[in-house]
């Protein structure tokens, strides 16, 4: 007889917090069905405890703008070396001095020198919060490991797939 699988089902940053999420629920109730384990971990609720929840919202909510793409941006580094600079993605991406950016549309959009700080204290926790979430995936010991992808979670999840392989 076959070995009975275990799947975690996770739900990476920045996805929102607010509530569970519905595909991850659907497919856990439908492995289940099939005599498959399955367990969901919600590593966004982690992510927003280790940073503050206020912060986290506000990214999470696609602010400033939702192509300014702010929660793939935190994680990018882990993935990719010839990024921009946090200094160039600030400057003209966040607040707007790329053309394809202009805030001038945004008028109620304030992004404060404390909302700056914010991000790049967020973005210098990622690598640890990696490591965190590695950790506890690798002491389920699971078969299968899947991902969300909605939002801004493809880079959150790239990067602790990549981590979890290693």
């Amino acid at each position: 007889s076959k070995m009975k699988k275990n799947v975690l089902l996770i739900s990476m940053p920045v996805g929102p917090i607010t509530s569970p999420s519905i595909g991850l629920t659907l497919l856990k109730v439908v492995l289940q069905s099939r005599n498959i384990n399955t367990e969901i971990l919600y590593l966004n609720l982690l992510f927003a405890k280790n940073i503050g929840t206020p912060v986290y919202a506000k990214i999470a909510s696609g602010f400033p703008a939702n192509h300014d793409m702010l929660g793939e941006w935190i994680f990018a580094h882990h993935l990719f070396h010839d990024i921009p600079s946090d200094d160039d993605y600030i400057r003209e991406i966040l607040l707007g001095h790329d053309p394809a950016h202009d805030k001038m549309n945004y008028v109620l959009t304030k992004i404060s020198p404390q909302f700056i700080k914010d991000i790049l204290d967020v973005k210098r926790m990622v690598d640890s919060f990696i490591d965190q979430a590695a950790e506890m995936i690798l002491e389920k010991k699971p078969d299968i490991v899947g991902f969300t992808s909605v939002f801004q979670q493809q880079l959150a999840s790239l990067a602790l797939a990549q981590k979890i392989k290693r």
